[in-house]
């Protein structure tokens, strides 16, 4: 059986949001208040307890999606490279993602 490759925004959010699960305040963790992976030290005007699943489809389509232009990503990468957009920040994911494919220079044109 092969497996399915996510493709879309709306494919891949909803197992992120799966997987980020929901409302945790612990204390010991350095995001703080967080809400489906969003995380009160990195958003503090958002409401965050309150957060919807739709607010946070929002704010990682504009955030991670969109400002890393995901849509221009190989269909068979576009899972990973979101998943490292949210999970190792701005810089890593396109270190990784450029030795992935092998094209040094040429993925952020």
């Amino acid at each position: 059986m092969k497996d399915t490759v996510l493709t879309t925004f709306d494919e891949i959010i909803d197992l992120t949001l799966e997987h980020e699960g929901g409302y945790v305040h612990d204390p010991k963790d350095l995001g703080g208040e967080t809400n489906f992976g969003i995380a009160k030290r990195f958003y503090p005007d958002v409401d965050i307890k309150n957060l919807t699943k739709e607010g946070a489809k929002e704010i990682y389509r504009k955030d991670y999606w969109d400002k890393n232009k995901v849509d221009n990503v190989p269909d068979e990468l576009k899972h990973f490279f979101f998943d490292c957009c949210v999970n190792q920040g701005s810089k890593y994911h396109m270190t990784l993602l450029k030795m992935v494919l092998g094209m040094i220079g040429t993925v952020n044109k």
